[in-house]
């Protein structure tokens, strides 16, 4: 397991969200989602992979000229509607994978959670002796 950015806690954390993140979007109940909802949305008249891309997709096309503005009639908003949703599935899918991994790595990540708190609990301690509304400068006596 090669750790993200941060150290202690928050690389353990972060690692373990980004691996189930990128484990979840490629479960096979994620991408039927994406395809049903792709398909849907092809029905449509978009052309677009997986709702994550949706918007960047859409930003990459060219401005409509004026005439095509003229011409363009108007169109009710984009829904698919394919229960359950793409969102839905991803939402459950990830969530089974992220209790999975709270289960295999409890003891680090009740270490982890202990650094934190340990943390922010000096940090608090700072906030009041130089923080806003105190007078001592730090190096200074």
């Amino acid at each position: 397991m090669e750790l993200q950015p941060g150290h202690g806690a928050t690389g353990l954390v972060e690692t373990l969200k980004a691996e189930r993140f990128q484990a979840s979007s490629r479960d096979h109940r994620v991408t039927e989602a994406f395809r049903r909802w792709s398909t849907c949305m092809a029905r449509q008249g978009y052309r677009v992979k997986d709702p994550l891309n949706a918007a960047p997709a859409s930003m990459s096309r060219p401005a409509p000229t004026p005439a095509e503005i003229k011409q363009a009639r108007p169109r009710r908003t984009p829904h698919a509607s394919v229960p359950p949703t793409w969102s839905g599935t991803w939402f459950a899918v990830e969530s089974a994978h992220q209790l999975g991994v709270v289960k295999q790595h409890a003891r680090d990540l009740d270490r982890a959670a202990a650094a934190r708190r340990t943390l922010a609990a000096r940090v608090h301690r700072l906030l009041e002796q130089y923080g806003a509304g105190a007078h001592h400068v730090p190096g200074r006596r």
